[in-house]
């Protein structure tokens, strides 16, 4: 075993220095209560004896424990710098190393999650992410790492159970719950989707994210003004959330307020620096319906230069175009 630096060998030799001082003193002070004998009796001397050896085995142990503790730290902290070089089977070695002098590390676990999930071990990295929260049941990082991969698997109900479990453990983790909207979002269960992601913004009442999803959610339930709402609010905490100005120039354009709708979809452009054909498609069906044809064209032109928009923006720009 390593030994520790100077200063932890200073106090280690400091503290039994103390410990041998306090069993000197110890003795001398029975000694003094005692004038009339002279010396403590063998039964106090054998007492202080024993106090003083307990004393020094405990300190011996805490120090061992704290040199094995700052060893599996070290060796955490070396997996971490090889996770983010790439280089993930040693990343692993360190990672186990150190679950070897502090087998209650859960992010050692998550790490070597990580690290098997980017070697596409994905066996392998579903059962550390699951070691490290069975070791930590609130542990967010881990929780949500589990959920997406099984997501990304089509093991959306594994997921699930996942995101349930962990809300289960703390009633307060937002994201959980989030998460668990955009399974149900994914599988059209509107309803629940609205309900997690409901729960998401009551926990954090500033979470953009799951505000855009509610609106995405209660526009395909058909509560227009309700996901003009949660649209408002996802913008509102976060100006630069693109796609909240799409989804609100969606809404606003099949509620026919279409400047508004002109408007939000503009923004998002702008912030997407031209390049997100889902908002050109809206911003021309603005234009459209304001009269605005040439406008209305060079948005439907934008939207085409991405092949998945291509063919509906072609069928608006070729009707816009032959009634001109």
């Amino acid at each position: 075993m390593k030994f520790g630096s100077r200063s932890e060998r200073w106090v280690r030799l400091v503290a039994v220095m103390a410990l041998s001082l306090g069993f000197v003193v110890a003795v001398w002070a029975q000694q003094e209560q005692k004038p009339e004998k002279g010396k403590m009796t063998q039964e106090e001397y054998e007492r202080a004896l024993a106090k003083w050896r307990a004393d020094s085995a405990r300190l011996a142990q805490q120090q061992q424990e704290a040199q094995l503790l700052a060893e599996a730290k070290r060796s955490y902290n070396e997996g971490n710098a090889l996770l983010k070089k790439g280089e993930y089977e040693a990343a692993i070695e360190k990672y186990k190393r150190a679950l070897e002098l502090d087998s209650t590390m859960a992010k050692a676990w998550y790490g070597i999650g990580l690290a098997n999930r980017n070697l596409r071990k994905t066996d392998d990295a579903i059962a550390a992410y699951r070691r490290a929260i069975r070791l930590d049941p609130k542990y967010g990082d881990a929780i949500f790492a589990l959920g997406k991969l099984l997501s990304d698997l089509g093991r959306q109900e594994e997921a699930l159970k996942v995101y349930q479990d962990a809300v289960q453990a703390d009633p307060g983790l937002a994201k959980a719950y989030y998460e668990m909207g955009r399974i149900y979002l994914d599988n059209k269960r509107y309803q629940e989707a609205v309900n997690a992601f409901t729960r998401a913004t009551q926990i954090d009442p500033q979470y953009s994210l799951a505000y855009t999803s509610l609106g995405i959610a209660l526009y395909q339930l058909g509560k227009y003004q309700d996901a003009v709402n949660a649209l408002e609010n996802a913008v509102a905490f976060d100006a630069e959330n693109y796609q909240a100005y799409y989804r609100l120039a969606e809404v606003y354009n099949a509620i026919g307020q279409h400047e508004k709708a002109l408007e939000n979809a503009a923004k998002c452009l702008e912030l997407r620096r031209q390049k997100f054909a889902p908002a050109a498609y809206e911003a021309g069906r603005a234009a459209a319906a304001l009269g605005r044809t040439q406008e209305a064209i060079d948005y439907y032109k934008l939207a085409a230069r991405d092949t998945r928009w291509k063919q509906v923006a072609e069928y608006e720009l070729n009707r816009l175009q032959g009634n001109r």
